[in-house]
């Protein structure tokens, strides 16, 4: 179950690293990962792969059907009510604002 969680963890996160350097190419990175949008998207697909494998062992389908219940109910419950306390500023934009903040001073 930890591992199949994993899995669909770096799908997302793939799939997420893809999405943003599309709408946002002009972003400044601190890190560019090897590979660009390539690489992510081979990582994304063979994880796909191991994912569907999973399915296909029927030894594994209740640790995979007890996963998709744990992902569910943690999506149901951000909509319903996580994504209503999102904190506005994340630390990096706080400091960087402090930081203008301490040049103006000077």
């Amino acid at each position: 179950m930890t591992v199949l969680g994993a899995a669909i963890s770096y799908v997302l996160m793939m799939a997420s690293c893809i999405i943003i350097k599309i709408r946002m190419p002009e972003l400044e990175r601190l890190y560019s990962s090897p590979g660009g949008s390539l690489f992510a998207g081979l990582a994304g697909f063979l994880t796909l792969v191991a994912i569907v494998a999973c399915f296909l062992n029927e030894e594994y389908r209740p640790g995979v059907y007890g996963i998709i219940v744990w992902y569910s109910v943690g999506i149901l419950y951000f909509w319903i009510h996580g994504r209503h306390c999102l904190v506005a500023e994340s630390p990096e934009e706080e400091f960087a604002l402090l930081k203008e903040c301490e040049k103006e001073l000077i």
